[in-house]
């Protein structure tokens, strides 16, 4: 994982003063998989499935209609073209969505920022990141995790009622669909966070959305992490961007971003 993302870095980023955050992302996760799961080095064949795998996931969050020109139908072409490449990578467009929200809470948050360089104090560049160095990452795994409770990439999944039910004076009928959404309020909570530093709040609060019980499940968003924020320091192009919700929650313009790089 991180010698794709110092690939990735180097050949696809490094001369560009400004790149959106989004594409990163997307690319990132797109070339890990195709390394690992479908034998995939081919950068045109991975442009190729990048396209491909967008079109899917816009399938995924319209209105089932297969006419020519809608996003269902363009979905459904592309999944036929790439059937293998959806079963290897279901988890796709959440973890990418997970990557961009992290960047824009970094470049909202240069405090935060400034303390995720755990693996480089101990480590030369050139080294490779071990699991031992991964281990480290406390505070990044935290983050992390934080991200995922103030902007979850899935705000719930949809079931079929198998019978009648009545909930807060509504009647729900056997076969509609639900969708069962997860929230959490609690007035205590943000009274605490306006006494105390929010920073020592994190380890209580990032309970309340859990991604896995530790940070073995999600290697891959802390190796981008790391390589990003070792390599670059970034700025927000559209400071208000809007965030649009279709089923998942998107940056309406893919979080445009100017890149400076660290001088050596």
């Amino acid at each position: 994982m991180d010698e794709v993302m110092k690939q990735h870095v180097q050949s696809d980023r490094e001369n560009k003063v400004q790149v959106t955050a989004d594409d990163m992302a997307n690319r990132y996760v797109l070339t890990l998989a195709c390394k690992i799961f479908l034998g995939i080095n081919d950068p045109g064949k991975i442009d190729e499935l990048a396209e491909g795998m967008k079109e899917i996931v816009n399938r995924l969050h319209s209105m089932p209609i297969n006419f020519p020109g809608t996003a269902a139908s363009r979905g459904i072409k592309a999944s036929k073209l790439m059937h293998r490449a959806v079963k290897a990578m279901g988890s796709y467009s959440t973890l990418q969505l997970t990557i961009t929200m992290i960047m824009k809470y970094l470049a909202e948050l240069p405090r935060v920022y400034d303390l995720q360089k755990e693996i480089a104090d101990s480590k030369e560049a050139k080294d490779k990141r071990s699991w031992e160095d991964l281990r480290k990452t406390k505070y990044s795994w935290k983050i992390v995790r934080e991200a995922l409770k103030l902007m979850p990439p899935g705000i719930g999944s949809f079931r079929e009622v198998l019978t009648d039910f009545t909930y807060e004076g509504y009647t729900i009928p056997k076969g509609w669909k639900s969708i069962a959404v997860i929230d959490y309020i609690n007035i205590f909570l943000i009274l605490k966070i306006l006494i105390y530093d929010l920073t020592e709040m994190i380890q209580f609060l990032v309970h309340l959305f859990h991604s896995g019980e530790d940070l073995e499940c999600a290697p891959g968003i802390l190796i981008f992490k790391h390589n990003i924020v070792n390599k670059f320091r970034w700025e927000k192009l559209i400071p208000n961007e809007k965030v649009a919700y279709n089923l998942v929650p998107k940056l309406a313009q893919g979080l445009p971003i100017r890149v400076h790089p660290h001088k050596p």
